[in-house]
């Protein structure tokens, strides 16, 4: 019988360091994991779901709730806030113990919406800022001071707010720009900065890797933030300059064992770099969920990313790395019970 604790340990522990304390916790909860090579966790810790204009919210609780997970992101096209009832969505989610977070452009945060997801207990928003400039964003910031104007003045804990940039070809331009506009206009909040993985789906293409004018963008942006005392925008910033200045066409890759895309049609996805390309592996409004996580296509997509991730073009070209896990896996195979080492993990 595979554990339930694995399906809450694998996305916290991709963030968090394996220690002497903590161990012997993590290799018993991992162990079932280990036994099947491309089988997952009986469910995903995570969940993406495409929330578009028109979802009914019958279809969304029909996504969400054989799946419960710890994580859920709303996301969608072309915009989250579209759907007249994302707050209940929002509500329905966190009512039964998920931590959800809501991807926008801020474009249509009005006060209305603002406070209807203040009130369904929303733990996090990310405004993705196209560009930084008098005539552009303009008002998604001024929408965003509002919100957390209006969280602050009625005490709310929540939701953090993170102003993220996506840094295509179009965009890394803006990094310093978005770092001194964090620090003038909002430093009680968090920063980040994200390199984009899929740029076709964040509107541009990707920068090449080595390209010099961004890397020398990216390290000026860097300096900024450390200045300012912006930690979690250093940290995203040498993420990003590791992402253009290695080949990660090798690198480890565990996203479809613990999380997965759901689009607004029901379609289900690996990640959001194939969800962008189209990969389905099946649909979770007309299979139950389980049959598709772990259904033939999707173990065989991970059967292919596991043995030669290079020879799929979405993921040799994709920027993504997932070191610590991969520490994490390796470490906890060589906890006693849990055999010779992982064939996932390579070890």
């Amino acid at each position: 019988m595979r554990a339930p604790l694995v399906t809450r340990y694998l996305v916290p522990l991709s963030v968090v360091p394996l220690n002497a304390g903590n161990l012997g916790r993590v290799g018993g909860s991992l162990r079932a994991a280990f036994r099947s090579e491309d089988e997952a966790p009986a469910l995903p810790a995570a969940l993406t779901v495409e929330v578009s204009d028109t979802l009914p919210f019958d279809d969304f609780v029909r996504v969400y709730a054989p799946v419960r997970p710890v994580y859920l992101s709303l996301v969608g096209a072309p915009d989250p806030l579209g759907n007249p009832r994302l707050a209940e969505m929002v509500a329905h989610a966190t009512a039964a113990g998920t931590c959800v977070s809501l991807v926008t452009d801020g474009t249509r945060l009005d006060a209305g919406r603002a406070y209807a997801l203040l009130c369904a207990g929303l733990a996090k928003m990310k405004v993705t800022v196209a560009a930084v400039g008098p005539d552009v964003g303009e008002a998604v910031l001024r929408n965003v001071e509002r919100f957390v104007a209006m969280r602050d003045a009625n005490r709310w804990p929540a939701p953090e707010i993170e102003l993220q940039l996506v840094v295509t070809c179009d965009t890394v331009a803006q990094a310093g720009a978005l770092v001194e506009l964090c620090h003038r206009r909002f430093t009680n909040i968090a920063a980040d900065i994200v390199l984009s993985t899929a740029g076709a789906r964040a509107g541009g293409e990707d920068v090449p890797v080595g390209d010099a004018d961004a890397l020398a963008e990216l390290r000026r942006a860097r300096a900024l933030a450390e200045t300012y005392a912006l930690p979690r925008t250093v940290g995203a910033l040498d993420a990003a300059l590791v992402q253009l200045t290695q080949d990660l066409s090798r690198a480890p890759c565990y996203v479809p064992w613990y999380t997965c895309v759901v689009a607004a049609d029901g379609e289900v996805f690996p990640c959001g770099p194939h969800a962008a390309r189209g990969t389905g592996v099946g649909n979770a409004l007309r299979t139950p969920f389980a049959e598709v996580w772990n259904g033939a296509e999707l173990r065989a997509f991970r059967a292919r990313l596991r043995e030669r991730r290079r020879d799929d073009a979405v993921c040799a070209g994709c920027r993504h790395e997932d070191g610590p896990l991969d520490r994490v896996f390796g470490a906890a195979a060589r906890v006693p019970g849990l055999g010779a080492g992982s064939a996932r993990s390579g070890r």
